[in-house]
C-alpha cells in the first residue's frame, strides 16, 4: 500500500497500531479505530469497505455509523439479500454478475458432466478434463486438504498440466517463489487447502 500510494500508511489491528493520513483496519479492530477518530476529533473522508456483506450485523453497522465518513464505497461479490435488496445501508452502484464474466472470459462456462460418483480418482478425472478444457492461463484449484493439494498437483502434472501444491507447511519464501511461477506461466494451476480464499489478491490469475 505504501508503495502504491505514494506516502506512509498507517495500520490499527491486534497490537499494530500506527496512525496515517490512510489507515488499513479489519472490522473486528472498528470499535478501536473509531475511538481513535472520537479522541482526536478526526473526519473520516472516505471509508472502503472490502467484503462489506460482513457488516450486517447490528453491532458493526453501529460502528460504521460512529465513524460516518463523508463517503463510504463497499465492496462485496454477495451485494444482495435472499429476498433480492441490497445489503442493508449501501446500495449498489456497480455489478459485475457472473453471466458478464463469463461473456468476458474471466469465468469459464459451466458444462454439465456425467459422474458416477464410484470412486474418488473419479473426480479427480473430471477435474483435469474441465481444466485442460478451460482457456489458456494461470489458474488455481481448491483440494480437501493439504494431501489432497499434494495428491491432485502431481494428477495435473502427470497429465500435461504443469501444477504445485500451495499450503501452510511450505516456507513462505518458497509460497512467493511458487506464486511468480503461476505469473510467469511457467506452472499453469496451484492447488491449494482453503489458504487462496476471500480477500487473497493474485493479479495474475483473472
Amino acid at each position: 500500500a505504501r508503495h502504491r500510494l505514494g506516502e506512509d500508511v498507517g495500520v490499527w489491528y491486534g497490537r499494530r497500531k500506527k496512525w496515517g493520513r490512510v489507515v488499513f483496519s479489519c472490522y473486528q479492530s472498528l470499535p478501536a479505530v473509531a475511538d481513535e477518530v472520537t479522541a482526536h476529533g478526526y473526519r473520516v473522508a472516505l471509508l472502503i469497505c472490502d467484503e462489506a456483506h460482513r457488516l450486517t450485523t447490528p453491532a458493526r453497522w453501529a460502528e460504521v455509523q460512529r465513524l460516518d465518513p463523508a463517503k463510504r464505497i463497499a465492496l462485496t461479490a454477495t451485494a444482495y439479500t435472499g429476498r433480492g435488496e441490497p445489503i442493508p445501508g449501501w446500495s449498489v452502484c456497480y455489478s459485475y454478475r457472473v453471466i458478464d464474466a463469463i461473456r468476458d472470459g474471466v469465468l469459464v462456462r459451466p458444462e454439465p458432466r456425467r459422474w458416477t460418483g464410484d470412486t474418488g480418482e473419479a473426480v479427480s478425472v473430471a477435474c483435469v478434463e474441465m481444466i485442460a478444457a478451460a482457456p489458456p492461463g494461470p489458474g488455481v484449484a481448491s483440494a480437501l486438504s493439504i494431501a489432497d493439494a499434494i495428491h491432485f498437483a502431481r494428477v495435473l502434472t502427470d497429465s500435461g498440466i504443469p501444477a504445485l501444491d500451495y499450503h501452510s507447511k511450505i516456507r513462505p519464501s518458497e509460497r512467493r517463489r511458487r506464486l511468480a511461477a503461476l505469473a510467469a506461466g511457467d506452472v499453469r494451476v496451484l492447488v491449494h487447502p482453503r489458504i487462496m480464499t476471500e480477500g487473497v489478491d493474485v493479479p495474475s490469475v483473472r
